[in-house]
């Protein structure tokens, strides 16, 4: 049986169309000896940061609030992050400050202070809506990304945003992904998912029927899956025919 064109191109965020402006330790450690912060050991306030987050992001659980009524959401994104931030820094030294610092940094992080987009993003995307193609976003976020995507000037390209803090499930569980593919009105044939995480993204689609491309520009899986792994955006257009 003939394979299905595609017709629909969902996207990850952070890593793929967005990327941090230099890294979480360097703008947490920026603002955290604004307030205050003080730290031991040798390694910079930066790099402590950065390896107390990875831990704890992955001790975390996944930020989805299935069940939850809608207005509680923004509320429980904003306590869901406040745990991981304050997990993150009782690793590493005291901090009095800490619920001040909380405040602003959630609200950077909502701004393209925090944030960069990929290189040529606009040029593609615009490119992909120019081709008459459904567009989408699925990504383990909260309701800040619609101000990023604002922000950018990118908001209007997409015909869904999903995030997990508002969807029954968040990568890699399949069922995000069923639930995108219901809200832009697609199906899973004819949808292509492009992400930077081997499991979260790549694998995770594939599981859920999606085609995949693991978007790979510092070549992280140089061995493997080279037939589906792009080093640019602008590759996605050559999977698309």
């Amino acid at each position: 049986m003939t394979q299905p064109s595609v017709d629909t191109v969902f996207f990850d965020a952070a890593g793929t169309l967005i990327g941090v402006r230099g890294s979480v330790g360097e703008i947490y450690g920026q603002y955290a000896e604004r307030f205050g912060f003080h730290h031991g050991g040798d390694e910079s306030v930066q790099r402590q940061i950065e390896k107390s987050f990875g831990i704890s992001i992955r001790e975390t659980p996944l930020l989805a609030f299935p069940g939850e009524m809608k207005n509680s959401i923004e509320e429980l994104e904003k306590q869901w992050w406040q745990r991981l931030v304050r997990d993150t820094f009782t690793r590493i030294g005291s901090f009095p400050r800490i619920d001040e610092f909380f405040e602003t940094v959630y609200q950077v992080f909502r701004t393209s202070e925090a944030w960069q987009l990929e290189e040529n993003c606009r040029e593609i995307l615009a490119d992909l809506v120019s081709r008459k193609l459904k567009l989408g976003v699925i990504f383990n976020f909260d309701s800040r990304l619609f101000d990023l995507l604002r922000d950018f000037g990118i908001e209007d390209c997409f015909d869904a945003v999903i995030i997990s803090s508002h969807a029954p499930a968040a990568k890699p569980d399949p069922l995000i992904f069923q639930y995108a593919l219901r809200q832009i009105g697609s199906q899973a044939e004819s949808s292509i998912h492009v992400g930077d995480s081997l499991r979260g993204d790549y694998e995770a689609a594939r599981s859920a029927g999606l085609s995949a491309l693991l978007y790979d520009p510092e070549d992280r899986h140089a061995d493997r899956l080279d037939e589906r792994r792009i080093r640019s955006l602008a590759e996605v257009s050559s999977f698309l025919v």
